[in-house]
């Protein structure tokens, strides 16, 4: 007698909704303002040019704006990566002592805090600075 084994389940229905919500916010707050965005940036009364771009491509400062945000963001990404390899391997060389314990957290939610900001963060700032020379 033939063993016949059942297909596995592609996911429940919260797994696979979660998915198709995830796909709709893409949608929704990536490709359609991308889309906007170059549509506005290549046509002029309903047809192709590249007359909009014409200032950007004229201005100096506007080019190495670009150039110089380019390198920066290179930079950070090699940067990032290089420093990710060297954490990967000492924690992996390193499990068990208690620096690489202690400071695998940090690692990990650092990034977020970064780069979260808050609405009285501007307040707050310029409160510190006003206190610190005397305003």
């Amino acid at each position: 007698m033939a063993h016949t084994q059942s297909l596995p389940q592609r996911g429940d229905a919260a797994s696979r909704f979660t998915v198709l919500m995830l796909w709709v916010l893409l949608a929704v707050f990536v490709v359609y303002p991308l889309v906007r965005l170059l549509a506005m940036a290549f046509t002029a009364d309903g047809s192709f040019t590249l007359e909009n771009l014409r200032p950007f491509v004229e201005s100096w400062y506007d080019r190495q704006a670009a150039v110089n945000s380019i390198l920066l963001g290179c930079s950070v990404g090699v940067a990032g990566t290089v420093l990710g390899f060297i954490f990967a391997f000492a924690k992996r060389e390193f499990q068990n002592h208690g620096f690489t314990r202690q400071i695998s957290p940090i690692l990990y939610i650092k990034p977020y805090l970064s780069n979260t900001r808050f609405p009285g963060d501007k307040y707050l700032l310029d409160g510190l600075r006003s206190d610190a020379i005397g305003g």
